[in-house]
């Protein structure tokens, strides 16, 4: 049979709530950043690859990819690492989306 282990009373850490509501409201301005970046470079990248310059498109998006980190903590938004790698996701899926639909006939 197995041993029973003495029942360990769990203690957990008190919650701040102005601190996480702080953090919630740094994260969530972080993502519109990363969104309205995301689609102005989308449609910037789409102009330029309709004039003949598909690798500054390129460039362009991934260039913003590697700056958006240094973008938002100029904003001073606290975010850390594990929130920056979702903001780039954020950026890209946007960018990507818009360079999409900026290749569309309607507009370019």
């Amino acid at each position: 049979m197995a041993k029973k282990e003495d029942d360990e009373e769990i203690v957990l850490p008190e919650l701040s709530e102005k601190d996480f509501l702080n953090s919630e409201m740094h994260k969530g301005k972080a993502y519109i950043i990363s969104y309205m970046i995301g689609i102005g470079v989308g449609f910037l990248s789409g102009f330029l690859e309709s004039k003949g310059l598909a690798v500054l498109s390129y460039l362009l998006g991934f260039v913003f990819a590697i700056i958006l980190p240094y973008l938002i903590k100029y904003a001073k938004l606290n975010i850390d690492r594990k929130n920056l790698a979702y903001d780039i996701i954020v950026f890209l899926a946007s960018w990507i989306t818009f360079w999409i639909v900026a290749l569309n006939p309607p507009f370019f």
